[in-house]
């Protein structure tokens, strides 16, 4: 166990940078996933979605205009939902848990395959082999 904790310490020691931004996220995440109705709220009532309905002269009002009567079960609905204390709560809720779960799983299969990813990078950004011949035909076209 010391030596995991020995890892550890010297990993901070050397990158703190990455060792203060991840631990922020997850800090952030965990806050999210506990919490999702103090941030979805608030962004949704920056929108336009309020207790009462739509706030006038809004994002949300300016996209109800566009879109006429609301369809039941659309997006717009389920934020108004939530906004209002309805069924878009537990809704949205579980998408946001979902989105969160799937981004786990997204970030430990790059963090697994680093070494890929990197490799994968490495080969668009900074490619080691010749030009293809497209490209070859392509610029001799242009000059």
């Amino acid at each position: 166990m010391e030596q995991v904790w020995e890892r550890v310490w010297n990993w901070v020691r050397e990158d703190p940078i990455m060792f203060a931004t991840l631990a922020v996220a997850a800090l952030i995440f965990i806050f999210i996933f506990i919490w999702p109705a103090l941030i979805l709220g608030f962004l949704l009532f920056l929108l336009g979605f309020g207790p009462m309905g739509i706030i006038a002269n809004s994002i949300a009002s300016f996209v109800q205009s566009l879109l006429g009567n609301v369809p039941l079960g659309g997006m717009f609905a389920h934020f108004q939902s939530y906004a209002m204390g309805g069924y878009g709560i537990a809704i949205l809720h579980f998408l946001i848990r979902i989105l969160m779960g799937f981004g786990v799983i997204v970030f430990a299969l790059m963090r697994l395959c680093g070494t890929v990813s990197q490799w994968l990078i490495d080969l668009m950004l900074f490619p080691q082999h010749e030009a293809s011949p497209v490209v070859e035909l392509r610029l001799n076209k242009t000059t």
